[in-house]
This record gives C-alpha cells, structure tokens and sequence, in this order.
C-alpha cells in the first residue's frame, strides 16, 4: 500500500524545487509535478 505521507512529503520537496526554478512556465511545473507522481505511484507499486 502507499504511504500518502511520504508521497505528500516527496510531493512537497519537489514543488518548492520546482518553484525555485523561474524558467519554468506554470504548465510545465504542472507536468513535472504530475510525471513525478505517476512515476512514484508505478515505483510503489511495484514494490508491492
């Protein structure tokens, strides 16, 4: 099963990187965010 609190902490760390980041438009964080949240829940659940 996935831990929801280490997801929302990985979550976190990565939103604050990537709003350091200006060169970024808005929808591009966007979509990093969200590849990195696809990406975590595939990596979880295979762990399984």
């Amino acid at each position: 099963m996935i831990n929801y609190n280490e997801r929302a902490k990985m979550m976190s760390i990565a939103k604050r990187s990537i709003d350091a980041k200006d060169k970024l438009k808005e929808n591009e964080k966007i979509y990093v965010l969200l590849s990195l949240l696809k990406t975590l829940i595939k990596y979880k659940a295979n762990q399984i």
